[in-house]
């Protein structure tokens, strides 16, 4: 596991606008968050509920048609799409307090700087379903925040790859700002680029 992050690195970031830093998990660690998420699924995690915002997947691959969910636990299924509120749960926290976050968060925001966070989320895929989500940027008014995010921490808790549907990322497009002012779903960026369904960036 890296214990900090290297200047090519920051160089990266500053570039890309995102950095690889590699598994920041035991295996017994890892087994343990994942084993955890599908308590909370299943509602079995010794939690409270009425904290987490769970969205159950439908069976379209529509985002648009994709339902809100609700506060609290939906019913029993691994079949959920987003589940937020995870910083309430103990052993997300702990995951969440490691040193390598810390500095990074101490590099973008200060080393004075107070560090709250704003959501800790499980995305999902459910086997055999799950809706598709479009390009779109985390931030802009519809985050109801008082500036938009700079430190996203994205942690895959199964292998991850193209083919079931792996995070993408556009190298550079945070130099363009934010794209559309609710931060929703993009069309085309303001330089009149169009935003890609799969690949880099045209």
């Amino acid at each position: 596991m890296q214990q900090t992050i290297t200047q090519d690195q920051w160089s990266e970031y500053h570039r890309d606008g995102f950095v690889k830093i590699g598994s920041q998990c035991s295996s017994g660690e890892l087994e343990g968050l994942q084993r955890r998420i599908d308590e909370i699924m299943l509602g079995r995690a010794p939690l409270d509920y009425n904290r987490l915002t769970m969205q159950l997947d439908s069976n379209t691959d529509r985002y648009d048609l994709v339902k809100g969910g609700g506060i609290g636990h939906q019913g029993a299924s691994l079949g959920y799409r987003k589940i937020q509120g995870l910083e309430y749960d103990a052993l997300f926290l702990e995951y969440m307090k490691k040193p390598v976050f810390r500095e990074i968060c101490a590099y973008v925001y200060g080393a004075h700087a107070s560090i709250a966070c704003f959501r800790a989320m499980f995305m999902n895929k459910p086997a055999q379903q799950g809706s598709d989500l479009p390009w779109h940027q985390d931030g802009g008014s519809s985050w109801y925040v008082d500036r938009d995010p700079l430190v996203t921490v994205w942690t895959a808790l199964d292998p991850a790859t193209t083919e079931n549907g792996c995070v993408q990322v556009v190298p550079g497009s945070h130099q363009l700002g934010i794209l559309s002012e609710q931060g929703l779903p993009l069309r085309t960026n303001r330089n009149g680029r169009s935003v890609p369904k799969t690949g880099s960036w045209t």
